[in-house]
């Protein structure tokens, strides 16, 4: 919700707009950023999406790189005396294998994902921005005595008054 207060007092001070008018515009203009912002947001998952998969793929390899240096050292180690590496060096190694296999394959799942979460009907982003920022009016005063705060729509509506 800090965002939306962030936001709201932001477009409250905005320069741009006459000063007698600034606190009858701020909410709509609050409704149109928040609907625009979720609208530009939903096409940037496509492209965040590929971005996450890539790079979370690049650091389950350099993990498990990371974690078959051990195995590297024992079997070095016994391969330099002339033995053969202990059965339990090799189920190490195919442990941390499958791990990085595995992780790959969860993370190959969140561009998909961000796919099918771009594809969200535009009404449904809107009835979203709405419902966020009702939940934010309804959560902006804490409890107290009644007539302590004002929400921002209470503050929007006793603009107009002035």
């Amino acid at each position: 919700m800090k965002v939306l207060d962030l936001l709201a007092g932001w477009l409250q001070g905005l320069p741009v707009l006459p000063a007698d008018a600034r606190g009858v515009l701020w909410l709509p203009l609050l409704l149109a950023v928040v609907v625009f912002g979720l609208l530009l947001a939903r096409r940037a998952l496509p492209p965040l999406g590929r971005l996450v998969t890539a790079g979370l793929g690049l650091l389950a390899v350099l993990l498990g790189a990371v974690l078959l240096l051990p195995d590297l050292v024992v079997a070095a180690v016994f391969r330099r005396g002339g033995n053969r590496p202990p059965a339990a060096v090799y189920g190490y190694g195919d442990a941390v294998v499958s791990l990085v296999l595995g992780l790959q394959r969860l993370t190959a799942a969140v561009s998909p994902a961000t796919q099918r979460l771009s594809r969200v009907h535009g009404g449904l982003v809107l009835l979203a921005a709405l419902g966020w920022l009702w939940w934010w009016n309804q959560r902006h005063c804490p409890d107290g005595p009644p007539g302590s705060c004002l929400s921002p729509v209470d503050m929007w509506v006793a603009a107009f008054d002035e």
